[in-house]
C-alpha cells in the first residue's frame, strides 16, 4: 500500500471501524491539504499501571500501542513510534518517580498516561508543570482542571493535561437516567474515596434525589485498599439488605470486580449498575458470572453506533471500494504478542484488529487508550521534528483533536480516512479533527476531560459480537 492513499468521499469499512479516522472528506478534495513532510521517529513516555487495581487499564494502553505499531508498519507512512513504558503500580508516588525518570533522565517531552486521577495530579504538581510537558490520559479525567492551564511569557494560555475519558459528572448523570428509566424508587451505592469516585457519587446522589429516587445507603471505600483487605461480605450485606431496588457500584476496577464476583456467587442479585471503569466485555469471564441484571454506562464506541460502510459524501464507487478492501486484506504483518509471533492485518477495523492481535474484545478504556495514544502521536507530529519540546507539543493537541472555529458546515468534516493517511500533511502544518473509535475527540477547555462524549447504557450479552447490547442512550445537555 502506498504511504498516502487517494482520498475519497466515502468512509470504507476499514476507515470507520478502525476508529483511526481524521474525519470524512469535503467533496473530492480537502481544502486544507498542506505539504507532506518526511517521517521520523515519534517519541513519548508511557505511564501505565501494570500492578494494582488499575492493572487492566495498563494492559489496554500497552496493547493499543502494539496495534498502532503494527498499523504503521503495514501502512508504511514513514513514521514510527518509539516509547518507554514505566509501571505506575496504581500509586501516585511511583507515578511521580516514573515521570521524573522519563522526562529528566530519558528526555521525553510528552507523556501517555497515567490512569489514576490522583497520579495525574501528583505528576503534574511535582514534575510536568515545571518541565512544561503535556500528558494525555486515557482514563483519568478528574481533578486536573486547576493545574492544566498555563500562561507563556506573552500571557497566552496553553494546557498541559488532557483526557479521552468522560468526566465523572457525565457518568453520575448516566446512573440517574438508567435508574429512572428502569422505574427504580430507591438505590444503595458504594464508591471509592478518590477524586473521580467522590465526584461521581456527588453527582449521582444529587441526580437521584432530584428525580425522587431515595438513596438508602452510601458506603465509601479506601480506594488504595486491595480487595482482600476489605470486608466484602459486610459491604454487600449492607447494600443488599438496605431494601434498595437497585445497587450502584462506583469503585476502582479491582474492588468492583471482587464485589460483583461475591455478589453473583453468594446472593440473589438485585438490578445493579456499574460505571465506565467496569464496562469491560470480558468482565463476565473475569468474575465467573453472566452479570444478568447488571447495567454498565460509558462511551458508546463508534463501530457500534454507525454502519462502517456509511456514505457521507458522493455515491459509493463499488469498484473502487472493492479494490481498496482487497488491498487491505493483503496487508498482513508479523506481530509479536505475548512472546508469540502471529500474522495479523492491523488495517482492518480497529476492534477486529485488536481482537485478532490480543484475543479479547475492546472495552471503553481500550478505545480511549487507542485515541489518547493517537492524539499524543499526532500532536508530536504536528509540533514538528525540529520542535520536539513540551510546550510546542501541548499547543498542538487542540490542532489535531479539534477542527478550528470558523469552518462553517465543514467544521468537523475534513482530513484523511485513517490517521496514517495524512500524518505527513499534519507534520507540514495541516490542522485536523480527530475521530477515533471512542468518537469525536475534543477536550473541554477548562476541565481537559472529554467534551460532548456520546454515552449509552448496555447489558452484557453472549450473543452480541462485542459482548454488549444497548439498552438506553444517555443524552447529555452539557459539554
Amino acid at each position: 500500500m502506498a504511504p498516502q492513499m487517494q482520498r475519497r468521499t466515502v468512509l470504507t469499512g476499514a476507515g470507520v471501524g478502525l476508529g483511526s479516522l481524521l474525519a470524512g472528506c469535503i467533496g473530492s478534495e480537502n481544502p486544507l491539504t498542506g505539504d507532506e513532510v518526511a517521517g521520523w521517529e515519534i517519541e513519548f513516555g508511557v505511564l501505565a499501571p501494570q500492578d494494582g487495581p488499575f492493572e487492566r487499564f495498563g494492559q489496554d494502553m500497552i496493547e493499543s500501542l502494539q496495534v498502532i505499531e503494527a498499523q504503521l508498519e503495514a501502512a508504511d507512512p514513514d513514521f514510527r513510534i518509539s516509547y518507554t513504558i514505566k509501571d505506575t503500580e496504581t500509586d501516585p508516588d511511583v507515578a511521580v518517580d516514573a515521570a521524573r525518570e522519563l522526562i529528566e533522565d530519558e528526555g521525553y517531552q510528552a507523556l501517555f498516561g497515567p490512569c489514576l486521577d490522583e497520579a495525574v495530579q501528583a505528576v503534574m504538581e511535582d514534575v510536568t508543570i515545571d518541565a512544561d510537558v503535556p500528558l494525555v490520559s486515557p482514563v483519568a479525567a478528574a481533578g486536573m482542571s486547576a493545574l492544566r492551564e498555563q500562561e507563556d511569557e506573552d500571557g497566552e494560555e496553553y494546557h498541559l493535561a488532557f483526557s479521552t475519558a468522560p468526566d465523572a459528572h457525565h457518568i453520575g448523570r448516566a446512573f440517574n437516567r438508567v435508574a429512572g428509566l428502569e422505574g427504580i424508587g430507591s438505590i444503595a451505592l458504594v464508591h471509592g474515596d478518590g477524586v473521580y469516585a467522590n465526584r461521581l457519587n456527588s453527582e449521582a446522589v444529587e441526580e437521584f434525589e432530584l428525580r425522587g429516587i431515595d438513596v438508602l445507603e452510601v458506603i465509601e471505600l479506601d480506594e488504595e485498599a486491595d480487595p482482600e483487605e476489605l470486608d466484602i461480605d459486610g459491604i454487600l450485606d449492607d447494600l443488599h439488605g438496605s431494601d434498595a431496588d437497585m445497587l450502584a457500584i462506583a469503585t476502582n476496577p479491582g474492588q468492583g470486580q471482587q464485589l460483583l464476583e461475591t455478589y453473583y456467587a453468594d446472593y440473589d442479585p438485585k438490578p445493579n449498575i456499574v460505571g465506565d471503569r467496569l464496562r469491560d466485555p470480558e468482565l463476565p469471564d473475569i468474575i465467573g458470572a453472566d452479570l444478568a441484571g447488571s447495567f454498565a454506562v460509558g462511551i458508546n464506541p463508534l463501530h457500534i453506533r454507525r454502519d462502517t460502510g456509511e456514505q457521507i459524501g458522493e455515491e459509493i464507487d463499488e469498484e473502487e471500494l472493492e479494490e481498496e478492501l482487497e488491498e487491505l486484506e493483503d496487508e498482513e504483518v508479523e506481530v509479536e504478542v505475548d512472546d508469540e509471533t502471529i500474522e495479523v492485518n492491523p488495517l482492518q477495523e480497529f476492534h477486529e484488529a485488536f481482537y485478532d492481535m490480543h484475543g479479547r474484545n475492546v472495552g471503553n478504556t481500550t478505545v480511549q487508550s487507542f485515541d489518547a495514544a493517537i492524539v499524543t502521536t499526532l500532536s508530536i507530529i504536528s509540533a514538528g521534528e525540529d520542535n520536539y519540546e513540551g510546550r510546542q507539543i501541548a499547543r498542538a493537541v487542540d490542532r489535531v483533536a479539534s477542527a478550528p472555529e470558523g469552518l462553517g458546515q465543514y467544521h468537523a468534516n475534513y482530513g484523511g480516512h485513517n490517521y496514517w493517511e495524512g500524518v505527513g500533511e499534519i507534520g507540514g502544518g495541516t490542522v485536523n479533527n480527530y475521530l477515533g473509535p471512542s468518537g469525536d475527540v475534543s477536550f473541554h477547555p477548562s476541565r481537559g476531560s472529554r467534551q460532548r462524549p456520546i454515552l449509552n447504557a448496555v447489558v452484557w450479552s453472549e450473543d452480541a459480537d462485542d459482548g454488549f447490547e444497548e439498552r438506553y442512550p444517555i443524552p447529555l445537555q452539557f459539554g
